[in-house]
């Protein structure tokens, strides 16, 4: 039988991109490699619908989306980007971002590297707010603050030199008011989920047992309304989490169904889809359940604003999304993107609209294209844009974030820069509507 512990953490990461094709599996060529820029492509035709929340629709686009030059974020010398998350913070005037970037020297001394800038007026932005946090080896989450700046979750792989994962509700200095989660003890940082009242859910994944397991908890009021077990897996839990006003949801892999990890079943690899309804006055429940090919390489979930959530999940090259009623009703899907995905995948919503961005893998030139899709609430998806990166791996990960009036999408990679050289750094990139 399985022994259990499991709790919290958050990523936040956010990716951007212009140019290119779609229909599953399908390819047509990408121009713009890295360096270049101006390129113009995707999102034309037919305009836009209003925005989920019931404010102004979102820029129309029917003029077509201009593609910026790269920025590179700037890391401090010997470091190398492995994992990168942005937000928008409160009151949508910036985007912050944070790195999981380690050094050779000592060997794999690792850092949350934060950043922060006006990514929507003048390009390429100006950096600012650039922190450097110890990182525990569990990974890292973000998520727009509780009243300012931005969330942070910082994970832990159970080295004794730390007492466990550290969480901040708003980031805005060098020296945020850490909480120590010192009760989750080799926990590594899955999610951060921010609520309507501003207080954050907390994902993580016990990783010091004969099992993975999933803990869901907060901690910045009561009652905490801890979950343990909600995913089950021999190895390589992913998982995101959306909090709404009816209740906290969670998408997540395992490798068991929700009743069975809750009842201690030895669990097979995390092949299986969950999205859990977190209650905490009835407890867990399953919302939707899916059988994935294989293992599933990463997850996500955003709230659609309409009573819904999209949900997508990736396994063996194939990205498939659904949206999910939250009774647990199957609104659209499951419907595959396409079969050529690989690496991470990361969704936004632009008014009405999701934006699903993920790294595609049929470029003979083994650099990954940046790739980001269109999909309207019924499910009918086209080509938002994308661009050849020249220079970012395959297993390069993706983050994806929209302006609040939808003018703008910001997409963000890791990437050599083609003149500095050197290791992969954070790589940001964005379209802008035309009228």
């Amino acid at each position: 039988m399985r022994s259990s512990l499991s709790q919290l953490v958050s990523v936040v990461l956010v990716a951007c991109s212009g140019l290119a094709m779609f229909a599953c599996g399908a390819r047509t060529p990408l121009d713009d490699p890295d360096g270049g820029g101006g390129k113009t492509g995707g999102e034309g035709g037919a305009g836009e619908g209003g925005s989920a929340d019931g404010g102004a629709p979102p820029a129309t686009c029917n003029g077509g989306v201009t593609l910026t030059e790269p920025a590179f974020v700037p890391l401090s010398p010997g470091l190398t980007g492995a994992v990168m998350q942005m937000t928008n913070v409160v009151g949508g005037g910036s985007v912050c971002g944070a790195v999981e970037a380690y050094s050779a020297i000592p060997e794999r001394t690792g850092q949350a590297a934060t950043f922060c800038a006006d990514a929507w007026s003048v390009w390429p932005p100006a950096f600012d707010d650039a922190f450097a946090f110890s990182l525990a080896g569990g990974g890292l989450a973000l998520a727009e603050g509780r009243d300012a700046g931005y969330a942070l979750l910082l994970g832990h792989n159970g080295t004794p030199a730390v007492a466990g994962p550290m969480f901040a509700a708003d980031v805005i200095s060098a020296a945020p008011s850490w909480v120590t989660l010192d009760n989750l003890w080799a926990h590594r940082a899955a999610f951060v989920a921010r609520r309507p009242d501003g207080v954050h859910d907390l994902g993580l994944v016990y990783v010091a047992g004969a099992y993975e397991t999933l803990v869901v908890t907060q901690v910045e009021a009561g009652p905490q309304g801890t979950f343990g077990d909600i995913a089950c897996a021999t190895f390589g839990i992913v998982a995101r989490g959306v909090s709404l006003a009816t209740g906290r949801l969670i998408a997540t892999s395992s490798g068991a169904s929700l009743e069975e990890c809750l009842d201690g079943v030895d669990p097979g690899q995390s092949t299986r889809v969950l999205l859990v309804n977190a209650d905490s006055s009835t407890g867990p429940s399953t919302l939707f359940e899916f059988d994935a090919p294989d293992r599933v390489d990463d997850i996500d979930l955003v709230n659609a604003g309409d009573g819904s959530v999209w949900l997508a999940w990736q396994s063996i090259g194939s990205l498939s999304i659904a949206r999910i009623g939250v009774t647990g009703t199957v609104l659209v899907g499951p419907m595959q993107i396409t079969d050529v995905s690989v690496g991470s995948l990361a969704l936004a919503m632009r008014g009405n609209d999701l934006l699903v961005a993920h790294i595609d893998a049929s470029d003979p030139d083994l650099a990954a294209d940046v790739v980001v899709t269109k999909v309207d609430a019924l499910g009918a998806s086209t080509s938002f844009g994308g661009f050849d990166t020249s220079s970012a791996t395959w297993s390069s990960d993706v983050s994806i974030v929209s302006s609040p009036d939808g003018a703008h999408v910001l997409v963000g990679y890791l990437g050599v820069d083609p003149v500095a050289g050197g290791s992969p750094k954070p790589v940001l990139r964005r379209f802008d509507c035309h009228e």
